[in-house]
């Protein structure tokens, strides 16, 4: 098959000081659409497991690096990611803009590469090159990418990814095999970031194709490592997804439903793509009516059908690899993520996007550049429709990004486009409650029980809420469900405060060593375990407790307050002041009345 050439155009240049001006101007638009990533807070969504209570990060030694690579955390396994994650704890603490300028920083380094690449395979045409870069830089669906701490693997998988790309296309270009060994390497890094990266075998395939490279046993021969790389990290991640019991839905989808699921999938993205409304960082499974799903998946499958022979059409008529490859690009990349092995509860992700979105855009760009010649009118009324796309994109993404403010305005959001789904209320109870507004907390997780009343972690929430409001006996009620339905370390901490606060003491001592037993390294039922003692006034048994809780989250507040506290009951003021002194640190509130307290007495 012939390879198709590009025509020369007033769309080519090789000027390096205009290639400079449109790659910074790009950056600077990228920048100015996410700039208020810095003012966002935390959220309660995967954040507490991957930052706020995630001991692998408190130290970059070789002994936290070793526990990195020997841990799963939410059911994945990145360790460069935790790397990543750790650094800047050691640079700001828990100061979450710290996270999200790190997550910033990655997203322009990925708008820069992807320019670079697009130069190599576009041949310096700036207008395609530019329009590629701008839309992945800006499109809406990349906020939660950038936005959520917790996607710090997709920013930091996304940028060994494309620098591997890159490297394997400097190969191509020059021959030169430090180029390939290159990209092994990086390729590896990008594994070792998120299992998503094994999307890059075919890609690298793909780019042959694209580049018009003839068919050999060579180029099978030289990706023949990087297709065991891809392999391994296939199989660990199911492994990590199995042990964290990620894998398959709590719903009654069968394997028809989800065959379905992923065509509509395919679709969907292309949807977003254009129009990127109604997004959500939740999108549930639909509801099935009559053992059906909804339409728009029951006919999917066609619509997939039509658009691989309307591609398949275009290659015949132009024989344009950049179309072909690009469309192919987006299938290949967004493929593992399609639920047709099932991941939790959600049929989509918005983060699934960011890098099948190259695919997308490099077919568009394609078609620009085929309009333009076979009419050119209609290319320059194409042109001024893509400018306007991009300015509208522009301005949705920077509303978007507000959107993750905190953990109530991001669920908030989510609530609205579901109703019926219990997720979103679940998350903005435990947003009130961490808030102190148990009220509202409580009115949200009864409204989650409306909607599904074996939702177990809502029976553990609303036990929690109620003993904030020291009306115990409804906690203990409660908890006491949450408990039938599955009990956790978490239920029994809870459980073990709500014994203490009804004074069965020794009930509630057991409790919290019933959740020490089924989670060592759960920090809340040392703690809770240590103040039980120092509420009866034995400050000697207690402090251990303490020790214990912070050896588990060197950076817990509370444990350090309870600590100082204790302390200053036995009179060991310098000891006590210490103790405040960190509670401070790590942002407690009531520290620096107390460090004032000591140092005037």
């Amino acid at each position: 098959m012939r390879a198709t050439k590009l025509k020369n155009t007033n769309y080519t240049t090789e000027n390096p000081l205009l290639i400079a001006v449109i790659l910074l101007s790009v950056l600077a638009i990228t920048f100015l659409a996410f700039q208020d990533v810095s003012k966002l807070d935390f959220t309660n969504w995967d954040d507490p497991a991957y930052v706020l209570e995630n001991q692998l990060i408190r130290g970059t030694s070789p002994e936290y690096v070793n526990k990195m690579f020997t841990t799963f955390v939410s059911g994945n396994y990145h360790p460069l990611t935790m790397y990543s994650l750790a650094l800047d704890y050691a640079r700001g603490g828990l100061n979450p803009a710290v996270y999200h300028q790190t997550n910033l920083i990655l997203h322009l380094l990925n708008t820069l590469l992807v320019f670079i690449i697009m130069l190599r395979l576009f041949h310096q045409k700036l207008i395609p090159v530019a329009f590629i870069a701008l839309a992945f830089a800006l499109h809406p669906l990349k906020v939660e990418s950038v936005a959520w701490i917790a996607e710090r693997k997709d920013v930091l998988y996304g940028f060994f990814w494309l620098a591997s790309w890159l490297s394997y296309i400097h190969y191509r270009q020059s021959g030169k095999v430090i180029y390939l060994i290159l990209t092994h390497l990086l390729f590896i890094f990008s594994c070792l970031s998120k299992a998503m990266a094994v999307t890059l075998v075919p890609v690298l395939i793909l780019t042959d194709y694209i580049m018009a490279r003839n068919l050999t046993w060579r180029w099978l021969k030289e990706k023949f490592f990087l297709f065991l790389i891809a392999i391994g990290t296939g199989i660990l991640a199911i492994y990590a997804q199995d042990e964290a019991s990620a894998l398959g839905v709590p719903t009654e989808q069968n394997r028809l439903d989800f065959t379905l699921v992923a065509f509509h999938g395919i679709l969907f993205y292309l949807q977003k793509t254009f129009i990127p409304l109604q997004l959500s960082t939740f999108y549930p499974y639909p509801f099935k009516v009559d053992g059906w799903l909804p339409w728009q998946f029951t006919l999917a499958p066609l619509g997939v059908i039509a658009l691989a022979y309307l591609m398949y059409r275009v290659w015949l008529k132009t024989d344009n690899r950049w179309i072909a490859g690009g469309l192919l690009l987006y299938l290949v990349s967004v493929f593992p993520v399609l639920q047709w092995l099932p991941v939790g509860n959600a049929f989509a992700a918005d983060r699934y996007f960011y890098l099948p979105s190259i695919g997308v855009f490099m077919a568009i760009a394609a078609g620009m550049l085929a309009m333009r010649e076979w009419n050119k009118i209609a290319g320059t009324t194409l042109l001024v429709v893509s400018v306007l796309w991009l300015v509208w994109c522009f301005t949705l993404t920077r509303k978007q990004v507000l959107v993750w403010k905190n953990s109530i305005t991001l669920f908030s959001q989510v609530a609205k486009l579901y109703p019926n789904t219990p997720e979103p209320y679940n998350n903005m109870g435990i947003a009130y409650g961490k808030l102190g507004d148990q009220r509202n907390a409580i009115n949200n997780y009864l409204r989650v029980l409306e909607l599904n009343s074996k939702y177990g972690l809502t029976y553990n929430n609303l036990g929690n809420a109620y003993g904030m409001l020291g009306q115990y006996d409804s906690a203990y009620y409660y908890l006491q469900k949450a408990m039938e339905i599955k009990p956790t370390a978490n239920i029994w901490s809870n459980m073990g405060n709500a014994l203490g606060m009804l004074g069965k003491s020794e009930e509630s001592r057991n409790a919290y060593l019933k959740a020490i037993e089924m989670d060592p390294t759960f920090h809340e039922p040392y703690h809770n375990l240590g103040a039980s003692y120092a509420m009866q006034g034995d400050y000697l048994t207690a402090i251990p407790w303490f020790e214990k809780a912070i050896a588990q989250l060197p950076d817990y507040a509370d444990a350090w307050f309870s600590l100082g506290i204790t302390y200053e009951y036995l009179e060991q003021k310098e000891k006590a002041m210490d103790c405040y002194q960190k509670a401070l640190t790590y942002g407690s509130p009531k520290a620096q009345e107390r460090i004032l307290n000591l140092k005037g007495s």
